[in-house]
This record gives structure tokens, C-alpha cells and sequence, in this order.
């Protein structure tokens, strides 16, 4: 066999093994990914109905308390609310779960939610008869009814995290099965470019002065170790060497689709950690529930305030986890949104007529990380209890304000006040013995590393500033 004949056979050979090793690297990424993009898509949506579930059958226990408790009617239409969201995401849930023990799982979840459902009414009934004929209801009356009530929803609860473990080990298992099919494929693919590097060199050693030149520019692709993947290696010839480039920019690509799938993974810790942002909100609710309980036993009046406000200070906190959780940055909250729902809750909570007090929030749309939100929401739950307490005695009418603002990229205002009976003159709110006005102090200057100050000219004035927001 003539020289040129082998040489022609040998680019031949060559040529095949390299669009072998492309077609093997495009089958195996494509298989990778779409198992990837499968998993995600079916794992993801059973992950949040399993976290809605818990969260729901909580909130419909929570909002079926408030109601009997402070009587408020809109409690009552959103326990309602919530256990028909709760069975929308076990419908969501029913539909793409396949795993026995997670099927044991939903149908036990739907038993739970019937008697949750029952329960609920039964005492929304009760309470109703109990009202009209005698205008009170006691809530220890029904001692029985309140611990179905809390053993169903914890149930549900728990059957919510149960699922989402169960699932997220199916999603591993999943994503551990596509990786073993990868890595086998990727084997073949090193062993057949051995092959074609060592034919490339081969003919390189036959032909060094008229193919050294393009094979130099090859050297490039060592780029990629680098973390170059949109590398694109460039050659002006048309044969063999520059169907070799071609490969090389296709592997790139491919590795590109690679660091992909690796962000993909770090979204599922993602899912890991909204669900932690979770279960705190969670458990701080529970402890406002355990206060909410003790309360009932309190007859002091200044003992039961001491109680309220712990209770807010708690629920302040748990809120910036549940914006957290809800939040499409897991680092930042929507800061206008949590300090409307803060105030309202706090208005709820003390039973404050708007007809009587007015409120005023006024804050820009902005996003703050935890680390300030959380001192943040506490000095703002202490000044607006301080003028709901203080600022307006024996049913005086008036209007208490909230105003933010971005002085610049990291540095925030915020202003809270009242056009109430003002703060004393002589006082300095710094050195005062009240727990709220300390712990104000404390926060804006040892924790936000800010500044506040204090303006009484027209009823009482809080001023506050910091920076180092992200």
C-alpha cells in the first residue's frame, strides 16, 4: 500500500474514531442532562407540595386558634382556605408520587387532613351555638376537640417532611444512577481518543514541517483545565487537523453543559436550605403557640403584656425566615414586603382600630440580607408597640408612621414615629430602664453599627441609619 493510500487511510480512521468519541460525548450528555432536567422537574414539584403541606396544615391550625381565640372572622374564612390549599398539593402530590411508601404516606396525609377538616369544623360549630346562646366561648371547654386538632396537624406535618425525604433520596438515587451511566460512557470516550491521539501523532511525526503549524494551534486547548470552556480553537486549514479543533470546540461546549449540571446540583442544596429557613419559621411559631398557651393562665395584666411582647418579638424573626423561604434569593428578603406584614401583624395582634389609629408605611422596594433584617425588624417591632402602648391613652385618635428609603447602595433610613402625646422631655431613651427602648439602642448601635436619634417636636420621632447591606 502506497504512502498517500495509508496516509488516506489513516486520516480515515482517525476522522471516525473522532466523530465516534462526539457522538458518544453528545449521547452521554444528553442523557446525563435530560435525567437531570427530569429529576429536577418531577423531584422539585414533589419537594414543594411535601414543604406546603406542612406549611398549610400548620397555618390552617394556627389561623382555626386565632379565630376561637381573638374571634376574628377573616381567621376563620383562611383556616378554611387553607385546607383546601392543602389538598390541592396532595392532589399535586398523589399525581407524581410512585414510590410505595410515599403512596402510604399521601393516603395517610388525606386521612389526616379529613379529620383536621372535621375538627376544625366541629369546633367552628361549637363555637357558634356556645356564642348564641350565652356570647362566650371557652376555649378549655373543648380540651379534646384542640388536641385532635394539634395531633392532626402535626401528623400532616410530619408526614410532609417524611415525603420530602423520601423523595429527595429517590432524586439521589436517580441522579446517582445517570452519573454511573456517564462515567462508563465517558471511559469508552478516553479510550478511543487515546486512539486517535496516538494516529494523530503518528501522521504528525510523517508530515512534522506541513502539519506542525495547524497542530501548534491545538496546544490551546489546555485552555479548557483552566476553566476556559468557551474556548474556540481556529485553524485555516480543511482536513483532518481542523475536524480535530472542531471536536475540541465541542468538548468545550460540552464541559460547559457540564459546570451546568454541577450548578443544578448546588440548586438542590438550595432546596435543602429553604427547607431549614422552614422548619425554624416553624418552630418559632411554636414557641409563640407554647406563650400563646401560657397566656390563657396569666391574669396579671402587666405580666400578660411582658408575654405579648416576647410573642412579637418572636414572630418578627420567624416572618424573615418565612420571607426567606419564600423568597427567590435565599439570602435576601424583600424588605417592604416584611415590614408591611410586620406592622399589620403588629396593628392585629394589639386588636388596633385603624378608624383610631391610622397607619402610614411608606418604604421603598429593596431587598436586605439577614444579618440586618433581623435586628432590623426587631427595633421596628419595638417602636411601633412602644406607640401603640403609649402614644395614644384613653382612646385618643392619631397616625403612626413607617418610612424606608436607600440613602445610597449599602446604606438604609428608616423612620419610625407618631403623632401622639410624645415622650417626656427630660428622658434619655438611651439610658432608660425599659427593655424596649434598650434594646433598641442596642441593636441600631452594637448590631447594625448605625446611628438613631430622637425628635420630640411633634409627638415622638425615631431616626434611624445604617450601611453595610448586601
Amino acid at each position: 500500500m502506497k504512502l498517500k493510500q495509508k496516509l488516506i487511510l489513516g486520516f480515515v480512521i482517525i476522522s471516525l474514531i473522532t466523530g465516534l468519541v462526539g457522538l458518544l460525548g453528545l449521547y452521554a450528555n444528553s442523557r446525563v442532562v435530560s435525567s437531570y432536567e427530569l429529576g429536577q422537574e418531577h423531584f422539585g414539584t414533589i419537594l414543594e407540595a411535601s414543604n406546603e403541606v406542612s406549611s398549610y396544615a400548620k397555618m390552617a391550625e394556627g389561623h382555626t386558634m386565632l379565630f376561637l381565640t381573638l374571634h376574628n372572622k377573616t381567621d376563620r374564612r383562611k383556616a378554611l382556605q387553607r385546607i383546601a390549599s392543602l389538598r390541592e398539593q396532595i392532589t399535586i402530590m398523589e399525581a407524581g408520587v410512585k414510590d410505595p411508601d410515599a403512596i402510604k404516606i399521601i393516603n395517610n396525609t388525606k386521612s389526616r387532613t379529613d379529620e383536621l377538616q372535621s375538627v376544625i369544623e366541629s369546633l367552628f360549630k361549637i363555637y357558634d351555638d356556645e356564642f348564641a346562646k350565652t356570647g362566650i366561648f371557652d376555649l378549655k371547654d373543648h380540651e379534646e376537640l384542640v388536641r385532635r386538632l394539634d395531633d392532626a396537624a402535626s401528623d400532616i406535618r410530619q408526614n410532609g417532611l417524611e415525603l420530602g425525604k423520601i423523595e429527595v433520596n429517590l432524586q439521589t438515587e436517580s441522579n446517582l444512577r445517570a452519573k454511573e451511566e456517564a462515567y462508563s460512557l465517558y471511559k469508552l470516550m478516553f479510550i478511543i481518543s487515546c486512539f486517535a491521539v496516538f494516529g494523530g501523532l503518528l501522521i504528525g511525526v510523517i508530515f512534522e514541517r506541513n502539519i506542525l503549524g495547524p497542530l501548534h494551534k491545538l496546544t490551546d486547548a489546555i485552555k479548557i483545565k483552566d476553566g476556559y470552556y468557551d474556548l474556540t480553537i481556529e485553524t485555516r486549514s480543511d482536513d483532518e487537523i481542523a475536524d480535530l479543533s472542531n471536536e475540541f470546540n465541542k468538548m468545550a461546549h460540552d464541559l460547559m453543559i457540564s459546570n451546568e449540571e454541577i450548578r443544578k446540583s448546588l440548586a438542590q442544596k438550595e432546596v435543602l436550605l429553604r427547607e431549614i429557613h422552614h422548619r425554624v419559621k416553624n418552630n418559632m411559631q411554636i414557641i409563640s403557640s407554647l406563650l400563646n398557651h401560657q397566656m390563657e393562665m396569666i391574669t396579671d395584666t402587666k405580666l400578660k403584656d411582658i408575654f405579648t411582647e416576647s410573642q412579637n418579638r418572636i414572630l418578627s424573626m420567624a416572618l424573615i425566615h418565612e420571607k426567606l423561604y419564600q423568597s427567590s434569593d435565599i439570602m435576601l428578603i424583600n424588605f417592604k414586603e416584611y415590614v408591611d406584614d410586620l406592622a399589620v401583624g403588629l396593628f392585629q395582634t394589639y386588636g388596633i382600630n385603624l378608624g383610631v389609629i391610622n397607619l402610614n408605611i411608606n418604604v421603598e422596594e429593596f431587598s436586605m440580607d439577614i444579618d440586618h433584617a433581623i435586628p432590623a425588624g426587631l427595633v421596628i417591632n419595638e417602636l411601633i408597640t412602644n406607640s401603640i402602648k403609649y402614644a395614644f391613652p384613653e382612646g385618643r385618635k392619631g397616625m403612626i408612621y413607617i418610612s424606608s428609603r436607600l440613602i445610597n447602595k449599602e446604606q438604609v433610613e428608616i423612620v419610625i414615629g407618631d403623632n401622639g402625646i410624645g415622650i417626656p422631655q427630660d428622658l434619655d431613651f438611651r439610658n432608660t430602664r425599659t427593655l424596649g427602648l434598650h434594646l433598641v439602642t442596642t441593636l441600631v448601635e452594637n448590631q447594625l453599627h448605625g446611628k438613631i436619634d430622637l425628635n420630640k417636636n411633634k409627638g415622638t420621632e425615631f431616626a434611624i441609619q445604617f450601611g453595610g447591606i448586601k
